[in-house]
């Protein structure tokens, strides 16, 4: 079976999905991380596949994360 995890966020909430994605494939599954372009070289290096999700920026640009961080904390 194949899975897509999604993520926006920071390695706090990056590495959560990083262990099931492993789990996945080590049960015989393929698992593919959908997370900003800053992360792409984590994810492979961890065997998973990988796909960019917009918008795209540095992890660390406050300008465009903060509005996007806001909107989870309703």
């Amino acid at each position: 079976m194949n899975f897509l995890l999604c993520s926006l966020g920071s390695h706090g909430d990056i590495h959560p999905y990083l262990a099931i994605g492993r789990e996945l494939n080590r049960l015989g599954h393929s698992a593919t991380l959908a997370m900003s372009e800053g992360y792409r070289d984590l994810v492979l290096g961890h065997g998973l596949g990988f796909t960019p999700i917009r918008p795209e920026s540095r992890i660390d640009d406050e300008s465009l994360m903060a509005p996007i961080m806001d909107c989870f904390s309703l």
